[in-house]
């Protein structure tokens, strides 16, 4: 069973306390919990969540209880942001290199963690996608995935050429808890002129792709 305070999405770093939120959480995710055992892909675990109702509401209304449930949260979150050892990071950001056995470092020499499975332009993209996992356990996103594929322009012939059709590749996809889709891009944050860094390139395509696809949601974080 996933941690409380991440599964009713209630901050733990300091601690939620007022038991009239924490209430109000649960009944929210009673109800979220109840439309979803129509759904025979979230059924099994919607089932799972209301069986351990009132165990939920034993532990988030006691402040004893509720204490241990938020170190225990915090242990998580810890533990999935293993130490990254930054080694001469270029403009601020480095690769951040995810292995098999679970190990997170920030080279590609740690063999003795096997295959490198996942590989992130920068510590801040890799945290967000802790950060997103974590929603998506709690079941206010879903259909998260990374480096998804969206095309700008398809291919085409021009004189007789083919011109190869333009890709951008998200960071991060997901759909929100109304079922519209999101599009991420982490981007470096400049915090003198209160703007993401963004090159001209990534602009222009941006641009396009609010363009092309009016129904997503487009956010840079």
């Amino acid at each position: 069973m996933e941690n409380y305070f991440i599964l009713l999405e209630l901050p733990f770093d300091l601690p939620e306390s007022d038991t009239n939120k924490i209430s109000e959480a649960i009944s929210k995710k009673q109800a979220q919990w109840s439309r979803d055992q129509s759904n025979p892909v979230k059924k099994a675990k919607a089932s799972e969540y209301l069986a351990a109702l009132e165990d939920i509401k034993k532990v988030m209304l006691d402040p004893t209880a509720r204490k241990q449930e938020a170190a225990k949260a915090k242990q998580i979150k810890a533990s999935k942001a293993k130490e990254v050892k930054v080694t001469h990071p270029k403009y601020g950001n480095h690769k951040v290199y995810a292995y098999e056995d679970g190990f997170v470092a920030g080279n590609k020499d740690a063999k003795e963690h096997g295959n490198i499975v996942d590989v992130f332009d920068s510590t801040k993209e890799y945290c967000r996608w802790l950060d997103l996992q974590i929603l998506e356990k709690g079941g206010s996103i879903t259909e998260l995935k990374r480096q998804v594929p969206l095309t700008i322009q398809e291919a085409f012939q021009y004189e007789g050429k083919r011109i190869q059709k333009i890709d951008y590749r998200a960071d991060f996809y997901y759909r929100d808890k109304n079922g519209t889709v999101v599009v991420e891009d982490v981007k470096g944050y400049d915090q003198k002129n209160g703007k993401y860094i963004q090159t001209e390139a990534f602009r222009l395509k941006w641009k396009l792709l609010k363009s092309k696809y009016p129904d997503y949601h487009f956010v840079l974080y």
